[in-house]
């Protein structure tokens, strides 16, 4: 035997070619699905949770704009007992559970503010959401 033949083709015993599965590498695959499993599942229902309190927060921002908004274009005047009875819109109470809506008028010099704020859940939002407007033309009376 020449070293061409040698090279040309090498023998290799400890190599030897299979047909299926072993059970090490069925094992091993199991284990790393398993492991995948263990980390995925927390993290969609981590996920699911925060997609639920943030959609709720959405919505309590665009209840609190409306309302702001509703508010704002009253007549000042009445803006004081449109407060008085400030309350979350019925088809929202489902959606926001523990919601609270609480408004008041700041007087300050010529400036008057009209300040809303909205309390959720605490496994929403534990701060209250804030929205701040200025009304130039109200009357600064008592």
């Amino acid at each position: 035997m020449n070293l061409f033949t040698l090279l040309q083709k090498p023998r290799l015993r400890f190599m030897r070619a299979t047909r299926g599965i072993n059970k090490i590498e069925l094992l091993v695959a199991s284990s790393m699905l398993s492991a995948l499993m263990l980390i995925a599942i927390p993290l969609i229902v981590r996920l699911h949770s925060v997609w639920k309190s943030t959609r709720m927060f959405q919505l309590a921002t665009l209840e609190l704009t409306n309302r702001m908004e509703s508010l704002r274009d009253l007549d000042p005047s009445t803006i004081e007992m449109a407060l008085k009875s400030l309350d979350i819109s019925e088809g929202l109470k489902a959606s926001l559970p523990n919601a609270e809506l609480c408004g008041d008028i700041v007087r300050n010099g010529t400036e008057t503010r009209l300040i809303l704020r909205m309390t959720l859940d605490p496994t929403i939002r534990r701060e209250p959401l804030v929205l701040v407007t200025w009304i130039p033309e109200m009357e600064n009376s008592p």
